[in-house]
């Protein structure tokens, strides 16, 4: 993520957050790695596929579990919840070229404050897993990647 270019609130903006997103097999695998603004390093990853299903996410300080479901060839909606509860809602477009995606979303962290986000994150041309996740999958590629 820029975090020059993106806002996320309340509160301080974390110094990065790097995800890395690859299609497996049906399945889309995310790591997130966020620097806050005090330095602490949070990490959460899941595996889930793009059917709108509850996947379970592991490190993840305000959800229990994530739904991906793909919108269009290059839209993905994402749902987080904590006990059953939606906690978290994104909507993340690719670009065409696969070099930039844009998320935008809203929830309530576990402090029950309401945050809202608009980063815009720049790739670079030689990362594969964003590219991978804008493409339009060929015949016989099973799910669409994200």
């Amino acid at each position: 993520m820029n975090v020059a270019k993106s806002k996320l609130g309340p509160g301080p903006s974390p110094r990065s957050i790097v995800s890395t997103i690859e299609a497996v097999g049906e399945h889309t695998r995310m790591t997130g790695v966020r620097v806050n603004a005090d330095g602490q390093r949070l990490e959460a990853r899941f595996v889930a596929k793009l059917d709108g299903k509850d996947y379970p996410i592991k490190g993840s300080v305000n959800a229990e579990t994530v739904s991906l479901k793909r919108v269009n060839a290059r839209t993905v909606e994402r749902v987080d919840k904590r006990a059953g509860k939606v906690v978290e809602t994104s909507r993340t477009v690719y670009s065409e070229d696969g070099k930039t995606a844009t998320t935008t979303g809203k929830g309530i962290c576990v402090r029950g404050e309401e945050f809202e986000i608009w980063p815009s994150t720049s790739v670079s041309e030689d990362d594969p897993p964003i590219k991978e996740a804008a493409r339009e999958p060929g015949p016989g590629s099973g799910d669409r990647p994200p």
